[in-house]
């Protein structure tokens, strides 16, 4: 191990260990594999450049609903008119179902966090943002512009 720089009381602050196999693939599960590449595919896919929305007119009735911003009863009733699902073919039942989806099923960015350090000895705050590493790496894995990069 590689020690750099020691706190006041002598311990180390940075240990860094290097192990040649760090990074292998110890281990590819075929199933979890395949699900993966279907929903890489399926979200790549260029039939669907809507996706999750079944196809544009679902996509820009959502769109609708977001922007123009009728109550969530109003859009349910709505969408509950057999003649309104029937022609439009919505991939949503109701405004629940819709926030659902937009909330669970489209990509998100990761969240800033920000916290306040001071240095012993300064009589200064600094300000450090930051993001999760895991949630980046999740959300680049996610993102299909980077499918063929990853």
């Amino acid at each position: 191990p590689h020690q750099a720089m020691h706190n006041d009381c002598g311990d180390p602050i940075l240990v860094v260990e290097r192990h040649p196999e760090a990074g292998q693939v110890l281990q590819c599960d075929d199933a979890t594999h395949a699900t993966y590449m279907w929903a890489c595919h399926d979200l790549q896919s260029e039939d669907n450049q809507y996706h999750p929305f079944l196809n544009e007119g679902d996509y820009k009735v959502a769109r609708w609903a977001i922007k123009q911003g009728p109550s969530q009863n109003t859009l349910t009733d709505f969408l509950s008119i057999n003649e309104v699902n029937s022609k439009l073919g919505l991939s949503y039942k109701n405004a629940r179902a819709l926030h659902q989806k937009i909330d669970h099923e489209l990509p998100g960015a990761t969240l800033w966090q920000r916290s306040v350090i001071q240095i012993s000895g300064i009589n200064e705050e600094y300000e450090l943002f930051m993001q999760d590493p895991v949630e980046c790496i999740k959300e680049l894995w996610a993102n299909p512009t980077y499918l063929e990069y990853l």
